[in-house]
């Protein structure tokens, strides 16, 4: 019903409001109540047709989400994302589309598509801005920096993230939920900069449940963690289960690349297997 709702958007807004027109319209020519006691409302009516507009349409991208992280099939979430970006006047709403339309675009191997719709959103243009969607928003940025071998302004953008969970008023336990949420870049940073004790403790301490795609981020993060202390065995598990989960992503390609490098391991040189 919400993905009609959301691909109907016309339609059903003149149907819900007609609900109401004809209601309104019946109490008037029986003489039960005046024109302008109905206008209160007609304005109902109009508000909770927005209303429901508005909550059909984020339901699909919840869902598609929620696919989206246990099939790690980019696909699923750019359809409705496209789809929607077509109607949606909101810019608040087309802010949260955009930065979802850059998390599919980077998991489909288009990095530079993905930074610049990422460095298009002027996250701080509106005041209503909630600190967890400017989390988010610079969670992916980072990713997106580490990717193509920006640490610099990577670790930039990490920082001000973190500055901004630290400022956030909720409680110690959702604030370690959303540090939690944001290890994995930190990770890729400490192994980038061969921090690899920083890294493992890290990686161990991610004992929470995980979608599907967040557990293709920790196996391949392991690989490379174990590619640089040497370890081609334990980093060939990891890998081999990234190939596995993530065939549909850009991870899974990498995967195989690092494979393949494996297979011609220079125990001398362990950084040269990062090479994507």
């Amino acid at each position: 019903m919400n993905t009609w709702i959301s691909q109907h958007r016309i339609i059903t807004f003149i149907i819900y409001n007609s609900i109401f027109w004809a209601l309104c319209l019946t109490l008037l020519l029986a003489g039960e109540t005046r024109l302008t006691i109905l206008l209160g409302p007609l304005l109902l009516g109009l508000l909770l047709s927005l209303l429901l507009l508005f909550s059909a349409s984020r339901q699909v991208i919840i869902k598609a989400v929620k696919q989206y992280n246990e099939q790690c099939d980019p696909n699923v979430l750019l359809k409705p994302i496209e789809e929607q970006l077509q109607k949606v006047k909101s810019k608040t709403y087309r802010q949260m589309l955009l930065m979802n339309k850059a998390v599919a675009l980077r998991d489909l191997g288009r990095f530079d598509e993905a930074l610049s719709i990422l460095t298009s959103i002027n996250i701080d243009q509106f005041g209503s801005t909630l600190p967890i969607t400017k989390i988010v928003y610079y969670n992916n940025l980072t990713d997106i920096l580490i990717i193509r071998g920006d640490f610099y302004q990577a670790e930039i953008w990490h920082v001000k993230m973190k500055q901004i969970i630290s400022d956030i008023k909720v409680s110690k336990k959702q604030r370690d939920k959303l540090n939690r949420l944001t290890s994995l870049n930190q990770i890729e940073l400490f192994i980038a900069y061969g921090n690899y004790s920083e890294a493992e403790n890290l990686l161990n301490s991610l004992s929470e449940p995980m979608t599907t795609r967040q557990q293709i981020s920790k196996h391949l993060s392991f690989a490379k963690l174990y590619m640089g202390q040497n370890k081609p065995d334990k980093a060939r598990e990891c890998l081999q289960f990234v190939v596995s989960a993530g065939n549909k992503i850009y991870d899974g390609l990498l995967a195989q690349r690092m494979l393949y490098n494996l297979a011609h391991f220079n125990s001398d040189n362990p950084r040269l297997n990062f090479v994507s």
